[in-house]
C-alpha cells in the first residue's frame, strides 16, 4: 500500500457544500486536517466547526488515507456553516411563562386572570352571536 500512496498521492476531487461543488486537490501523503484547511480556504467553513463526509464515515484529523481509500474524482460533502456563529442576545430572553401578573399585563395589554377571561368569553360570544344571525 506505501507503493500506491506515492504513485497516487495528488488526486483530483469534488467537495459538496451549502449546494455548490468545488474542484481540490488531495495530496494523500499529506494528514486529513491539511485537506481541512484547503476545504476551509474555499469554502470559509471553521475547521472546528466542520465535518467531512466520505463513504467510510466522517473524516477525523487522525484518519489514515489507506482506510479512507479516495479515489480520483470522488465526491466529499462538507457540513457546517460559514462566517461566525451568532451572537448571544445583550439582554437575556425572558418568555411569557416567566413574567409575573403586572409585567404580563404591560406585555398583553389585557387584564390578566379572570377579567381576562371574562373579555375572551364575551368576544367568543359576540363573535358566535354574529355568526348565527349571519346564518
Amino acid at each position: 500500500m506505501h507503493i500506491l500512496s506515492q504513485t497516487m498521492s495528488t488526486l483530483s476531487v469534488s467537495i459538496k457544500h451549502a449546494g455548490k461543488t468545488y474542484p481540490v486537490s488531495l495530496d494523500t501523503s499529506q494528514p486529513a486536517t491539511a485537506f481541512k484547511h484547503s476545504i476551509y480556504t474555499l469554502t470559509g467553513v471553521p475547521v472546528d466547526r466542520m465535518k467531512v463526509m466520505t463513504k467510510a464515515g466522517v473524516l477525523k484529523d487522525d484518519s489514515e488515507w489507506t482506510r479512507i481509500a479516495p479515489k480520483e474524482g470522488q465526491t466529499f460533502t462538507v457540513i457546517g456553516a460559514a462566517g461566525e456563529l451568532p451572537k448571544a442576545p445583550e439582554q437575556p430572553v425572558v418568555f411569557l411563562e416567566d413574567l409575573g401578573d403586572g409585567d404580563l399585563a404591560k406585555a398583553d395589554r389585557m387584564p390578566v386572570g379572570f377579567k381576562k377571561y371574562v373579555y375572551m368569553l364575551e368576544l367568543d360570544v359576540s363573535l358566535t352571536i354574529n355568526w348565527l344571525q349571519l346564518g
